[in-house]
């Protein structure tokens, strides 16, 4: 078997990708053109856009699977099939970069403090 390309090769089509992996790569091009990149980041990224793109395969093919099984009439199996299509995951939950990590403990420490004040 021909191995898949990469995420960030040509050979993959923005057209091709989920709505959710499109905003990971958008992220990761937005990294790339910074003078200077977060490797650690990036790296993050990559690993949350590999994941995204595993979930979308494995999604559309179990709605192809759902399909082929509505054409033959087997509705136990679709029943099955969207059950599992409703349990899978939407996206990739994209790991925050270190200053949207500070800016999230601040919200939660001034969210602690109004709280106690209360």
């Amino acid at each position: 078997p021909t191995p898949s390309p990469a995420p960030s090769s040509p050979a993959v089509s923005r057209q091709a990708m989920s709505e959710a992996a499109r905003n990971v790569q958008s992220m990761i091009n937005a990294e790339k053109s910074k003078p200077k990149k977060d490797y650690g980041r990036l790296q993050q990224l990559k690993v949350t856009l590999e994941a995204q793109l595993a979930l979308d395969a494995e999604r559309k093919l179990l709605e192809t699977e759902l399909a082929a099984a509505e054409e033959r009439d087997e509705y136990i199996k679709c029943g099955e099939l969207v059950a599992r299509l409703e349990q899978l995951a939407v996206t990739v939950e994209v790991p925050l970069d270190a200053a949207a990590q500070e800016a999230e403990a601040k919200l939660k420490a001034a969210a602690a403090g109004l709280t106690a004040a209360m």
